[in-house]
């Protein structure tokens, strides 16, 4: 069975001219929303600021849970001393 292969188109085919140079030389690329950026740059804003919040809880609730995790293993550290010791105490029932 032979296959037909196609070229493929290379790398800038696929985006040729979709880049566009500002005054400066820089090449930037060029979309419908690109003219919108002026309104996009409050809610942009506005969600970096939400995206900190939402590291800030992160980071409160790891360190929450950090300490909960001490906590249970000094707990669970306790007991198996206690336990430890009433071997050692009562050998025959152990």
């Amino acid at each position: 069975m032979s296959e037909k292969r196609h070229p493929r188109p290379s790398y800038s085919a696929n985006f040729a001219g979709m880049e566009e140079t500002t005054s400066a030389g820089q090449a930037y690329p060029t979309s419908p929303e690109m003219e919108d950026w002026p309104a996009l740059v409050p809610l942009l804003l506005e969600q970096t600021q939400l995206l900190r919040q939402i590291l800030a809880a992160q980071e409160r609730q790891n360190a929450l849970l950090e300490e909960l995790v001490h906590q249970v293993s000094a707990a669970q550290r306790q007991r198996q001393q206690e336990l430890s010791q009433w071997k050692r105490a009562n050998p025959q029932l152990a």
